[in-house]
């Protein structure tokens, strides 16, 4: 089997969350939208996020036609973390070896991988690290849940439910 090498350099910056804004991010966290806790960001959400990651590298990757395929938000320094990241497997994977190089460089020796578990982030946090160990989020998101106290309970309980940190008030 005969493959094509993926040549594709990420777009980075650093430090400049502005790169959130750019066509097609939001199509790609709108993803996980069908994920319990997930927010659907609106126009106020995206705005709130780019305050949450102001100062983070935001870590993009384009695909064959110049859309991107993937993105990550990291923080490099005292508490180095993978914040957020959407796409496609192999791009997230992509990404992943970009992440660990910087992370390396940066003289981390533990991170924080705030991201789902299964796919397609996976193979992202299997090139991050080696030996991830699950740690529980003792955070809290403050957003309303319309619904009666069992389908809240449902609802934070079920093995998908995720909440991004962009997505905190």
């Amino acid at each position: 089997m005969r493959r094509t090498i993926d040549t594709r350099v990420p777009r980075v910056t650093a430090p400049n969350s502005e790169l959130l804004a750019a066509p097609g991010i939001a199509a790609l966290h709108d993803r996980d939208a069908d994920r319990p806790l997930t927010a659907v960001r609106d126009a106020l959400g995206w705005r709130r996020a780019l305050s949450w990651y102001a100062g983070c590298r935001i870590h993009l990757l384009d695909g064959p036609d110049g859309t991107p395929a993937a993105y990550a938000v990291t923080r490099v320094g005292d508490e180095p973390a993978l914040l957020e990241a959407a796409g496609d497997r192999a791009a997230l994977a992509a990404l992943g070896h970009v992440i660990r190089d910087e992370l390396v460089r940066a003289g981390a020796a533990t991170v924080s991988i705030e991201v789902p578990t299964g796919a397609p982030y996976d193979d992202l946090v299997a090139r991050i690290v080696a030996d991830p160990v699950p740690v529980p989020d003792d955070t809290g998101m403050f957003h309303p849940l319309d619904a009666d106290a069992a389908t809240v309970r449902e609802t934070l309980d079920h093995p998908r439910a995720f909440h991004w940190t962009g997505d905190y008030l």
